[in-house]
């Protein structure tokens, strides 16, 4: 009976009968045994991920009222905008990087938003989403005062307002997967630019702002608030139905929005989400803010909008419509031309005539233009007809 020694020093007795093969593959289990047992354990790599940023606990101190709460929902929604955008943006980075990115970001916007206020009072609500509008329209009037010219300042001012309404519709996308847990692949699909949930979302953000700012194009809005009532109604009335129809539209417009997050968080990561929730506290913040907008715009500005570009608004107040002269002629004249721009300065007028018009005298000359204009035709009216006698 054959003695082999093991490579672990042990004797082992085979049998006589006992193939080569299987001695040898006995020797090389009890070498890899051996082996494995030498080799150096390696430490675990445990991927390194960045701290969540840990917002600020809400303390209500029981010191705000009406007024207080006014001023933070203003501040703290445009605050929020500003945020969730840079949110947005910073979704194309590594997710290492964007983490780190975001808590900068996070902490900065805690920061600056003012502590307190009751956040469920529809005071704070309301005028968090007027602050929320100034987030996009404060910005997209800034790169458009830069312009060089009034067309230049509308592409301008309409391309910020649409790129931050699409990085605030991204960055809301991105929240929104985080809070659901959802994982990485599904947080940067929900959040892409060029989901169309996310760039439709986007697209309406921008709507709003045109309502009062020269240099945000967007036609079909105005079209819509212009066609609601009708072409002449007295200035007050004509006030309260164009702020009706602008906050009905914001309305419609911030349910909209909702729907389409709500539907790109449905067919996402999250099936249990309803398409409709949470629309109806949007609708009614929108609405309520879309339509004290339009009155602050015709209240302070007469129906005209803000900053720099192409005003192509065409308001139907009744006094700016309509001029009366000192006769008690009323003159239709253009809702966009006002007194100003019926006065020549001296260096418009030309050489010779370089005084500066009185604007009475201008209607009341095209008054008496007109007057002069109807009797002629009822001249001939009259002699037609005895002709025909």
């Amino acid at each position: 009976m054959p003695v082999i020694e093991m490579p672990d020093g042990q004797l082992v007795n085979f049998p006589e009968d006992t193939p080569k093969e299987e001695i040898l593959a006995l020797i090389d289990q009890v070498e890899a045994s051996i082996s494995a047992e030498e080799a150096p354990i390696e430490p675990e790599v445990v991927e390194k991920k960045s701290e969540e940023y840990v917002p600020k606990p809400y303390v209500d101190d029981g010191e705000d009222n009406f007024f207080t709460d006014l001023y933070k929902g203003f501040v703290s929604g445009a605050v929020n905008t500003g945020e969730v955008g840079a949110l947005g943006v910073s979704t194309i980075l590594e997710e290492e990087a964007e983490n780190a990115t975001r808590n900068r970001i996070k902490s900065l916007a805690d920061s600056v938003r003012p502590e307190g206020g009751d956040v469920d009072d529809w005071a704070y609500k309301i005028a968090a989403g007027i602050g929320s509008v100034a987030g996009i329209a404060l910005p997209a009037a800034a790169a458009a005062a830069l312009a060089p010219s009034a067309a230049a300042a509308t592409v301008v001012g309409t391309g910020v307002a649409g790129l931050l309404g699409l990085a605030t519709a991204s960055g809301e996308a991105s929240e929104r997967a985080r809070e659901a847990n959802a994982s990485v692949e599904d947080r940067v699909s929900a959040a892409a630019i060029y989901n169309p949930y996310v760039a439709a979302a986007g697209a309406l953000e921008a709507l709003p702002v045109g309502r009062f700012l020269k240099s945000v194009n967007v036609p079909v809005l105005s079209d819509l608030v212009e066609k609601f009532g009708p072409e002449f109604t007295g200035a007050a009335m004509n006030r309260v139905q164009r702020a009706a129809a602008t906050g009905g539209v914001e309305a419609a417009q911030e349910m909209t929005s909702e729907i389409l997050q709500n539907l790109n968080e449905k067919y996402g990561y999250n099936p249990d989400r309803t398409w409709y929730g949470g629309t109806g506290e949007s609708g009614a913040v929108g609405g309520t803010t879309g339509a004290i907008i339009q009155l602050a715009t015709d209240a302070l500005l007469g129906g005209k909008k803000f900053g720099k570009g192409r005003d192509r608004s065409k308001p139907k107040e009744l006094e700016e419509a309509f001029e009366a002269t000192d006769e008690g002629t009323i003159v239709e004249t253009d809702a966009e031309t006002t007194a100003e721009d019926q006065i020549f300065t001296e260096e418009d007028a030309p050489l010779g005539e370089q005084e500066t018009l009185d604007t009475t005298e201008v209607v009341s000359e095209e008054a008496s233009n007109r007057r002069s204009s109807s009797s002629r035709d009822s001249s001939r009216n009259y002699a037609s007809g005895s002709c025909d006698r």
